[in-house]
């Protein structure tokens, strides 16, 4: 059984709660008294109490301040079928509903017996002592050893073959039929002893008796004579006792018959002054009601005008707001289309670069460096002197490189890497030429890289490789804000297109503009929320007046039903007649004035003599008797002290009988508690597990007593076996060894059957260590049975597969 829900109204500090609950671990998290243990309680109460019942526990969980008792619903799952439990305490009913198939049992006993079907047990102190553990309760597992002990038997033999405890009732019947009534009064329904006991001791009393009357006999003669004398003079005095006491008798009921005539006409005065006013009232109410009525119609009327031109209202603001949201988005379409053109304009300006070109050209570049450098370190230096002034031009591989008038004394200083020519205007010409073969082939290589990138670069208009490749890194920076700016405008568009959006946008406004129209017909109309919600209460109230009128009409109609006036009229005329009757009656017993005291004193007196006269007939009656059944003698008293023999024989038969009973069930016990032990190394050895888990194996070896179901634990500090209830361990290792007996009797009783398990705070008193340990053992046992925690502690927060905060 696992839950899936639960619902709480009215139950101790708890208003109203109501949650889902998941599988796995579930932490029910809030601060002290936010209701965590009242939520634990509502569980428990859930399950297992009885609304019916009259237990003064079922009271003090009432909610505070609550007229009414409180209403449980507790869901949940059973292999694959769900059921819904419902308790309501204060209408004192129990409604078990299977939710999947719609059956359901309302009957108390039918209701347990079905839990205990789906549970596996219907008993809270096994539930207590098992699966639920309250705050510091962790030891507290022996509350319901009684039934515990009858499931590990049932565990072990099975239902049918395990009748250790029918035997076992049985005995104590038959110990019971026999004992019944030797320790404790038992009038109703001795035991065999007891009855045997009972009758010898009543022929013990015959014996007494007819030895008496042998006895008495010898005395009766003379006491006779004396008993008519005193009969003769009591019924004398007997006689005129009752005449006295009947004339008191009739004076007292006399004077009770006016005293009722006197109540019984004041009645009917009040009755027929209730008649008048409830009259009188009709008429005052019926005007009242008219006036309320009219209200009523008119604010009703105006009411539903003022909700239409609310609704206008309502709808009118949500379209202009829905237009506008289409406007802006329109706008925004728009803007982000334009920004898209103006990038695509931009691309039509700068050229579209093959991939691997500008790599290319990169290298070449880099190629005519390491050129120039080689070659440059082959070069001429030339170095001209003049001697007087000539017009020169100096040229090289590279062009003219300088040219002009030279000074007088002037010195010129070129470099040139493969030949020079000098041009010296009017005066001569000189050629230099370099005979190197390898300069000649690098400055030819030079030359041909220089002119190939010169092409590339005159193609894309550019001055330099730095040029190119900025050129080129703009170019993919405008395709990538163009890339983003289409994406941008199709994430806002989403599934419309720019046309829809503006069809929408004019289908809108023309909506807007009808919707507008018919909210400036009703324009006088429009009230604030506020003011609407007044008118309504105003309604409200007026219908409630309008009820409680009409409630005092028909209460004040029902005083002139329940009464007819001429009847009434007539009623007190009859009684103002008896009443001078019963006056005329009671002056004639004026003699016989008694109060009720007198009346009954003489009663007593009278009885006392009927009592003295029947004791003196009974006893003149007992002595003829006692002279006219003169058949006892001795012969009698020994026939019955024969039979007082017989009986007592037979009381010792019985007396052996029980003994033999009472050491069959002493045998019958012996075997049951035989029964415990076959299971106990199973039970014990998952103790240790558990308890090895939690305690990373310092304390796996533990065994469970099967009478008292206390534990004993191995300590390998100290060699032996020791008590963990007699403070030997501390309060965390205790606590921690009692969670882990807890959780290995589940799995006895349930047998892999999922039940939840309920933890209140449990882990107080374990260190980090230890309590990590448990977490990782709840978490195996979570894939089982449904786990909840409830705390207000943060380091259960990552345990939970659920938090339910409070």
């Amino acid at each position: 059984m696992k839950l899936t829900r639960i619902q709480i109204n009215r139950f101790r500090n708890i208003d109203t709660f109501s949650s889902g609950i998941d599988d796995g671990i579930v932490l029910f998290k809030g601060p002290n008294e936010a209701g965590k243990s009242s939520l634990l309680s509502a569980i428990l109460f859930g399950l297992f109490e009885d609304p019916k019942s009259s237990a003064q526990r079922l009271e003090e969980a009432r909610g505070w301040n609550k007229e009414s008792l409180y209403h449980l619903i507790l869901e949940f799952k059973t292999n694959g079928t769900t059921y819904a439990l419902e308790k309501d305490f204060e209408n004192r009913s129990t409604l078990l509903r299977n939710v999947t198939t719609g059956e359901f049992w309302k009957d108390k006993n039918k209701v347990n017996a079905r839990l205990a079907e789906i549970i596996g047990f219907f008993s809270k102190d096994v539930f207590i002592s098992t699966a639920c553990v309250f705050q510091d309760e962790l030891h507290a597992i022996s509350s319901g050893q009684k039934d515990l002990r009858r499931l590990l038997e049932e565990k072990v033999a099975g239902k049918e073959d395990s009748a250790a405890e029918t035997v076992a009732k049985r005995l104590e019947k038959k110990v019971l039929d026999l004992k019944r009534g030797l320790d404790r009064p038992a009038p109703a329904n001795p035991g065999r002893i007891l009855q045997v006991m009972d009758e010898l001791r009543g022929l013990t009393g015959r014996r007494e008796e007819i030895a008496g009357i042998v006895s008495r006999l010898h005395g009766a003669r003379g006491r006779i004579n004396e008993v008519a004398d005193e009969l003769e003079e009591a019924a004398k005095s007997l006689e005129l006792k009752k005449q006295a006491l009947e004339k008191s008798r009739l004076y007292v009921k006399a004077k009770e018959r006016l005293e009722n005539l006197d109540k019984a006409l004041e009645k009917t005065v009040a009755n027929l002054d209730r008649l008048s006013k409830a009259d009188q009232e009709i008429q005052k109410i019926r005007s009242q009601l008219e006036s309320r009525h009219n209200r009523l119609t008119i604010c009703e009327a105006n009411l539903e005008k003022h909700r239409r031109a609310v609704r206008a209202k309502v709808e009118k603001e949500a379209l202009y707001k829905e237009l506008q949201q289409k406007k802006d988005l329109l706008d925004r379409a728009r803007e982000i289309a334009g920004a898209c053109d103006a990038l695509e304009e931009s691309l039509r300006d700068v050229p579209v670069f093959p991939r691997a070109l500008v790599q290319d050209l990169v290298q070449v570049e880099s190629d005519i460096k390491a050129l120039e450098r080689r070659t440059g370190e082959r070069g001429m230096l030339l170095k001209v002197t003049f001697k007087r002034p000539t017009p020169y031009e100096i040229e090289t591989e590279d062009g003219i490189v300088s040219a002009g008038d030279g000074a007088a004394g002037a010195t010129l200083e070129e470099t040139a890497k493969k030949e020079v020519r000098i041009d010296f205007k009017g005066v001569a010409e000189v050629r230099v030429a370099a005979k190197d073969r390898a300069l000649q082939e690098g400055l030819e290589e030079l030359n041909e890289k220089r002119g190939l990138l010169k092409t590339r670069l005159e193609q894309y208009q550019c001055q330099s490789v730095a040029e190119l490749v900025a050129m080129k890194e703009r170019r993919e920076k405008t395709q990538q804000e163009l890339e983003a700016k289409e994406l941008e405008l199709k994430i806002t568009l989403g599934k419309e297109n720019m046309a829809s959006l503006g069809k929408g946008v004019k289908e809108s406004e023309i909506w807007s503009e009808q919707v507008s129209k018919v909210f400036e017909e009703m324009r006088d109309f429009v009230i604030s929320e506020e003011e609407l919600a007044e008118r309504e209460r105003e309604i409200r109230s007026l219908c409630k007046e309008v009820q409680e009128l009409e409630g005092n009409i028909r209460e004040n109609q029902g005083v002139l039903k329940s009464f007819i006036k001429e009847d009434l009229e007539k009623e007190k005329k009859d009684l103002a007649r008896q009443m001078l009757v019963a006056e005329t009656a009671l002056e004639d017993l004026k003699a016989f004035e008694a109060s009720g005291e007198e009346v009954v004193r003489q009663e007593d007196e009278v009885k006392t003599l009927e009592k003295r006269l029947s004791e003196l007939e009974v006893e003149r009656k007992t002595l003829e008797h006692i002279l006219r059944e003169d058949r006892y003698g001795q012969e009698d008293i020994a026939e019955l002290e024969e039979r007082i023999e017989s009986l007592e024989r037979r009381a010792d038969r019985l007396r052996m009988r029980l003994r033999a009973y009472e050491i069959i069930g002493e045998v019958l016990n012996e075997a049951r508690r035989n029964i415990l032990k076959s299971i106990g190394s199973e039970v014990d050895e998952r103790i240790g597990a558990y308890s090895g888990v939690i305690t990373s194996g310092k304390y796996d070896q533990v065994r469970l007593s099967r009478e008292d179901f206390s534990l004993r634990v191995f300590s390998r500090e100290k060699g032996d076996w020791i008590n963990p209830d007699a403070q030997e361990l501390s309060a965390g290792a205790r606590d921690q060894l009692y969670l882990a007996a807890r959780l290995a009797l589940v799995d006895a009783v349930m047998e892999g059957s999922p039940v939840p398990i309920i933890l209140d705070d449990p882990l107080v008193h374990f260190d980090a260590w230890r309590r990590e340990n448990t977490r990782n053992l709840l978490k195996e046992v979570s894939k089982t049975h449904q786990v909840l925690i409830f705390s207000c502690h943060d380091y259960y927060d990552d345990w939970a597969d659920q938090i339910v905060s409070f």
